[in-house]
């Protein structure tokens, strides 16, 4: 019998399943292309501005109960994505849009950097006879801390248009990233034993 959980939140935006999907991937970078609502629009004619950034964390996993109990790697448990057909900007010139583009991306970024905070969670974490409850402990934990930053971000930079402010942030979320590169989708962490204590001779 298959022990089945998934849980699915989505991060300034909402998903239709069967829609194309992006996966984060080191070196991806977004375009205004990209943003393919049929609400996106670039006039002149508009007095005000918007974005959905399309990104979200997914949950989605499938294991026997025996399985669960003895399993410690779950970085394929968890991803982060961009989903194009919910990506959203509205401005008022091309200028302003791709201050939003540049936005995304951090936000995008920052996605992948709490998908990893919740895989090493669980990898630490995580016992043998722990409940599925662990899962959506964390994923919970880790998601509203995310939306969070992304709200402050998106207000200290203005929706991207204070440019230091978001390329230092970027830096930050790349460093943080490199930290967790056990953690990446198709990584495989390992646990690091403790160091004994040297006798004295």
């Amino acid at each position: 019998m298959k022990l089945i959980f998934t849980l699915l939140i989505s991060c300034l935006s909402f998903t239709v399943f069967g829609q194309t999907e992006i996966q984060w991937k080191e070196g991806i970078e977004l375009s205004f292309e990209d943003f393919q609502s049929p609400n996106t629009k670039v006039s002149n004619t508009l007095s005000s501005y918007s974005i959905q950034s399309g990104v979200m964390l997914e949950m989605g996993y499938q294991m026997t109960a025996y399985e669960l109990m003895f399993k410690k790697n779950f970085n394929q448990a968890f991803k982060a994505t961009f989903n194009p057909k919910t990506a959203l900007i509205t401005a008022p010139n091309m200028e302003l849009a791709q201050h939003m583009v540049d936005y995304a991306q951090v936000e995008f970024d920052l996605a992948e950097l709490y998908t990893r905070k919740i895989r090493r969670e669980l990898f630490l974490n995580k016992k043998t006879f722990s409940s599925l409850s662990i899962f959506q402990t964390y994923f919970t934990m880790h998601h509203q801390r995310m939306l969070t930053e992304m709200s402050q971000l998106l207000n200290e930079s203005d929706f991207g248009r204070k440019k230091e402010v978001l390329e230092r942030k970027q830096l930050e979320v790349q460093n943080e990233l490199e930290k967790l590169s056990d953690f990446c989708f198709d990584c495989t962490p390992v646990k690091k034993k403790k160091n004994k204590k040297k006798r004295d001779s």
